[in-house]
């Protein structure tokens, strides 16, 4: 049996639980939500979907469709306003409870911007104490914003004219508003500093922590988010003291398909991030 999504906007979709929880191990996961890569086609995001629904089918699903243009064009606060819907199904399923919900936050390349907003729109509303168990995935994140990275983001790899020129304009659009209008205080920061102190920070999300594990899934042969970019990345955030970093890096598998070329080794890590640091940890209480 498949479950159905329920479109909440244009951009958020809420999927109820196949099973009861009771019906499945009681550490499972209750709540995942996946923050797509831009502008993904929402068969695509399904797939990730139905893979977890077959992992933990009492679970409920929020599935936030990123969206390039609100992300690049949008100011922080009106991107902040458009996660008020997951925030509120967050609630929902029971955020604020004295029991909260144990939770998978899953982004993909451009998902995270999303994921990041969802922090600062629950900032004012958790209560000390009652924090939910989470981890956390990346999927082909964090990269490096610059002018070739922007330039392979926006042209295809073998362009038309068209594809060219309206790429070109893309490109010099976004270096703009992510270089020049802070400086002119249209915008607090840039969105790539945004991620970059977003994903540094132990407080990834308002109630995470050094010990909340994470797990970075990523190529060597991503044209977009270069490998050295990433590992770098790791590398310094287990600096800053988070504890349960764990990373996979996949061999030759391209931007955001990863779980395409070796699906057991993509699924088996993320079982292995919730079995080995919230499941076995809780067992021992």
């Amino acid at each position: 049996m498949q479950r159905q999504p329920v479109a909440v906007n244009s951009l958020v979709h809420y999927l109820p639980p196949l099973a009861n929880d009771k019906d499945s191990p009681t550490l499972d996961p209750q709540l995942i939500l996946i923050f797509s890569r831009m502008d993904a086609q929402f068969r695509h995001i399904m797939k990730y979907s139905q893979k977890y629904s077959a992992l933990f089918p009492s679970a409920a699903q929020i599935i936030v469709q990123a969206d390039k243009a609100a992300c690049y064009t949008g100011s922080r606060n009106m991107n902040i306003r458009r996660m008020h819907p997951v925030v509120k199904l967050m609630v929902q399923n029971g955020l604020l409870s004295e029991q909260p919900p144990r939770m998978i936050f899953h982004a993909f390349s451009g998902g995270d911007t999303a994921a990041l907003e969802v922090k600062i729109d629950t900032q004012s509303l958790l209560q000390e104490g009652h924090k939910p168990s989470t981890g956390i995935i990346f999927d082909s994140v964090p990269g490096t914003f610059n002018c070739r990275t922007i330039t392979r983001f926006t042209i295809p790899p073998s362009p038309t004219l068209y594809q060219t020129l309206l790429g070109s304009f893309s490109v010099v659009r976004l270096w703009t508003l992510n270089e020049v209008y802070p400086w002119l205080y249209i915008r607090p920061g840039t969105v790539h500093q945004f991620i970059h102190d977003g994903m540094n920070n132990p407080r990834i999300l308002e109630w995470t922590d050094s010990v909340t594990p994470i797990l970075y899934l990523y190529s060597d042969a991503d044209y977009l988010m270069q490998v050295a970019s990433v590992r770098a990345h790791i590398d310094g955030v287990r600096k800053a003291g988070m504890m349960n970093v764990s990373a996979e890096e996949f061999r030759g598998s391209e931007h955001v398909r990863h779980a395409y070329k070796d699906s057991d080794r993509y699924w088996g890590a993320v079982r292995q991030l919730w079995a080995d640091h919230v499941i076995k940890p809780k067992a021992k209480l």
